[in-house]
């Protein structure tokens, strides 16, 4: 008898408590205020937690918990990965404009959350312009979503240059966001915009030469002078001195780039990539001996780089300096022996000097190796026929 006593207190006990847990339920479903989704991400009042959320309550309830700048955080978190070209870009942009307008809505002149979800408008929009171009029975609708989200992201962008008018980082931001959207003529704008408050804005000049060097040809003067005033406002910094000659030397303009690729090597003279650029400047220039003296001297500096002590061999390889090629080909494969574009710059180089069995050698140990791009893929088959190896 007294253990049905015990019973039936315990039942009444735990009947209140489901009875509260499932109307808890139906109303965090069924409403859509904060309160009602914070109060979901909360355990019952008898002690459980609701097991019965759906990854979209949970979801919106973490974006909603957090503070402006928790979220602000986590949407620039997403939004960098963005930068690398993840192959969800379309879920990252929508977690990222998630957690950037949750910010905002905690603090709306929140202005580096404007540009952040300007910047993830952006991004969406692009996936559906490149869904639309495909086609399909959904094209329209594609269509009409990226204008949207496109005037999405021009309209935050421009709020924030509306709450922060004088601030010449939002404008210096504006820029790369543009550039890297390739709105070439609002991006040399913002630039502009950003010199105008700042004149000593070293990044502003040199992006704003940039843009002018290579996508306005009509005005690569005027790109060439934003170079130089970027070389005059810092003189000792040896990555922008690089930069700019490597910009230089990729434009055809070799004579141009080397000054600038002096500064940088006397800078810092233990730099590889700054000598690297000088090697290949002074090859392009005809100056064979410097040439090798700088791709020798980038050898002994490069450390366990074997992607550059690689590209170095091969643009030796292709300027005819097979004898100096081969130590720093071989030294690209002694940091990592089973890199098949080291092993295939290595047998042309064999090649070359007419050493046909190392060549083979090389050729055949680069063949099964993964992963291995189509370019070197044929570029190995291509020796193994022409040293009558395969048909």
């Amino acid at each position: 008898m007294r253990y049905c006593l015990v019973f039936a207190i315990w039942f009444l006990a735990a009947v209140p408590a489901r009875t509260e847990s499932a109307t808890e339920m139906r109303f965090c479903q069924d409403s859509e205020s904060r309160t009602a989704i914070v109060s979901c991400a909360q355990p019952a009042k008898s002690g459980r937690f609701n097991l019965n959320q759906t990854s979209e309550v949970k979801r919106a309830a973490g974006a909603n918990t957090l503070s402006a700048a928790a979220n602000y955080r986590k949407g620039e978190f997403y939004r960098k990965r963005l930068l690398k070209r993840s192959h969800r870009a379309k879920y990252i942009s929508e977690t990222a404009i998630r957690h950037y307008k949750a910010a905002i809505k905690l603090r709306p002149k929140f202005v580096d959350a404007h540009l952040g979800l300007g910047e993830a408008y952006f991004y969406l929009a692009k996936e559906y312009g490149d869904a639309s171009s495909i086609g399909g029975p959904n094209r329209r609708r594609h269509e009409q979503l990226w204008r949207e989200y496109n005037q999405l992201g021009s309209r935050h962008l421009d709020t924030a240059a509306r709450l922060a008018p004088n601030s010449a980082p939002v404008f210096y931001r504006r820029g790369q966001v543009y550039q890297r959207w390739r709105k070439f003529h609002r991006a040399i704008s913002e630039y502009t915009k950003t010199i105008r408050k700042d004149p000593k804005h070293v990044r502003a000049h040199y992006l704003r030469g940039y843009v002018r060097f290579w996508f306005k040809g009509q005005w690569r003067p005027k790109g060439l002078a934003d170079f130089r005033t970027v070389s005059r406002l810092a003189p000792n910094n040896a990555g922008l001195h690089n930069s700019m000659a490597w910009q230089l030397y990729k434009g055809g303009m070799a004579h141009e780039a080397l000054p600038y690729a002096n500064r940088s090597i006397q800078v810092n003279p233990k730099s590889p990539n700054a000598l690297d650029t000088r090697a290949r400047i002074n090859q392009a220039l005809r100056r064979r001996h410097a040439a090798i003296n700088d791709y020798k001297a980038a050898a002994r500096v490069a450390g366990r780089n074997y992607k550059l002590l690689n590209e170095m061999a091969w643009q030796m390889y292709k300027g005819g300096m097979y004898r100096e090629a081969l130590p720093i080909a071989s030294q690209s494969l002694n940091v990592f022996s089973k890199n098949p574009m080291a092993l295939d710059t290595r047998a042309h180089i064999y090649e070359k000097l007419g050493r046909k069995r190392e060549a083979i050698k090389d050729f055949r140990a680069a063949l099964p190796l993964r992963p291995i791009d189509h370019e070197t893929y044929k570029s190995v088959k291509a020796g193994l026929r022409r040293l009558g190896v395969m048909p």
